[in-house]
């Protein structure tokens, strides 16, 4: 299961689990990836398919589209 919440949060995800997407456009590009916590305007919003990664803040992560167990905290 995955959470969404904010405009554009996971709005690629087709198959992707286990995310959470808290605020505009957290994990936007998402398709495959999975156990991904994104909370944040555009946190994680480039991941593709990276796995295992937390972004909290304003664009944490915010690049990352393959990377896996990274974990950010604060504004890009």
């Amino acid at each position: 299961n995955n959470v969404a919440v904010g405009a554009g949060a996971l709005n690629a995800n087709t198959i992707g689990v286990s995310n959470t997407a808290v605020g505009r456009d957290a994990l936007l590009s998402n398709d495959d990836g999975f156990n991904n916590n994104a909370f944040g305007l555009a946190a994680l919003k480039s991941n593709l398919n990276g796995t295992n990664n937390v972004a909290v803040g304003t664009e944490a992560l915010t690049s990352n589209e393959k990377g896996a167990n990274n974990v950010a905290v604060g504004n890009s």
